[in-house]
């Protein structure tokens, strides 16, 4: 934390002083930014076979209002190759506004996914539609795919993306209104969990929603099985399988065709609310990073899960993040990757806080490493953050050399936000 602060003020005024997009590295540490003098977020990052960064994000072009689709790859010292900007038009005078949730490496370039609305209407029912779209290595469309829900009354989003074994694409989401689905029309007022399969030139294949009578219901993540079937990741308002309230973790396995769920539905939870964030395929399974919201308070959670979706781990682990002697703060978990050694590091934002001299805070990044079954290590709890605003990390990847590379979104303050990778190692500790 207080490396990167001594860097602020420094990286601040050279922003304000660049006018074309500009990469800025400070001469000691491993922490790289991207953007311009106006704002851009992290959403997910991968690295391609070359062993090359590929960032996926959104950011404001030219004092718009609206958020393009913003794509970025970095050679292994962070050095930028290459960038683009995406903006999807819904008219020839009105710009859409873009919400990047993933992107993925395939032999053929890249697949991103996220969703696109008009700028005055994107938080009004109905406006949100799916788009997923194949890039190749330069970042330029080779097909794009713009889809809705019932003549475009309702939204659907798209969450994560998968390219399987046959050649097809898997999109995940939620919808709130969609005419073929599982489980009848949605009631009003709720969302249901959406599987599409397409292929990989856009044609569609299947379209298909899940979820509980009465209940909200969203994907967040979806992963090919060995023998085709397909498991999905999600959130549900469903009473957890061992009668858990409020919103749980919820699992479908789903044969290839989407026609039907195979086997149980199982659902975990705490005793508040469980917001899930990201699921990484680990050898024998799955797993969970989200949060657990109890009252007033947030703490960031690891579910460990087995290839049949069967809890492993002892129960749901809720972490108390302590970076102050009794005093917990309230954090955010958006990000798992597995460690070198079998460990787990988990990553999000811590939320406002006072450190150990008392003095406050705005949200940082953080850093958590745990055992391999999900249990935190006592003093392996790191956060990084600037002065100027808040700060999260969204993802992490172990890297073939033990590193841990951290993607997230730095707040210089003034409307100045800039993507962040950072190489850590497995304690937490920015590398030289």
């Amino acid at each position: 934390m207080k490396i990167l602060n001594y860097f602020a003020i420094y990286l601040f005024i050279f922003v304000m002083a660049c006018t074309m997009e500009s990469e800025i590295t400070p001469a000691d540490v491993f922490v790289k930014y991207y953007g311009t003098q106006d704002e851009q977020r992290a959403a997910d990052f991968q690295v391609n076979g070359a062993g090359e960064y590929v960032i996926f994000g959104t950011r404001k072009v030219d004092d718009e209002t609206a958020n393009d689709f913003y794509m970025l790859r970095a050679d292994q010292q962070g050095n930028l190759i290459n960038s683009a900007t995406l903006g999807i038009e819904d008219d020839e005078e009105n710009a859409n506004n873009e919400l990047a949730y993933r992107i993925k490496v395939i032999d053929q370039g890249y697949l991103i996914v996220g969703s696109t609305a008009p700028l005055n209407e994107a938080l009004i029912p109905g406006q949100r539609l799916l788009y997923w779209a194949h890039l190749d290595e330069s970042f330029e469309v080779v097909t794009q795919v713009i889809d809705t829900v019932n003549g475009g009354v309702g939204d659907l989003e798209g969450t994560d993306i998968f390219y399987t074994s046959g050649d097809s694409v898997l999109i995940t989401g939620y919808s709130d209104a969609f005419e073929n689905n599982q489980s009848g029309q949605p009631e009003d007022g709720t969302t249901k969990l959406f599987v599409g399969k397409w292929s990989l030139d856009g044609e569609t294949g299947w379209k298909k929603t899940y979820g509980f009578a009465g209940s909200n219901d969203e994907a967040k993540a979806v992963f090919e099985k060995p023998d085709g079937n397909i498991i999905v990741f999600g959130v549900t308002d469903e009473v957890g399988s061992n009668g858990e309230a409020g919103q749980n973790v919820v699992v479908y396995q789903l044969n290839r065709y989407g026609t039907s769920p195979v086997g149980e539905v199982p659902r975990y939870g705490s005793d508040g609310d469980d917001e899930m964030n990201r699921v990484i395929k680990i050898s024998g399974g799955y797993a969970v990073v989200g949060t657990s919201f109890i009252g007033n308070v947030s703490n960031p959670f690891i579910m460990i899960l087995d290839d049949e979706a069967r809890m492993v781990s002892q129960d749901n682990l809720v972490f108390e993040v302590d970076f102050k002697e009794d005093d917990p703060f309230d954090g955010i978990g958006l990000g798992v990757t597995r460690a070198a050694n079998n460990d787990f590091v988990v990553v999000g934002r811590v939320l406002d806080y006072e450190d150990e001299n008392d003095l406050a805070k705005n949200n940082e990044m953080m850093f958590i490493r745990t055992t391999q079954s999900g249990q935190q290590i006592s003093g392996a709890v790191k956060n990084f953050g600037l002065v100027a605003g808040n700060d999260e990390a969204i993802s992490a990847l172990t890297l073939a050399n033990g590193s841990i590379a951290v993607l997230g979104t730095a707040d210089f303050g003034s409307g100045v936000t800039l993507i962040t990778l950072m190489k850590m190692n497995a304690d937490g500790l920015i590398k030289e």
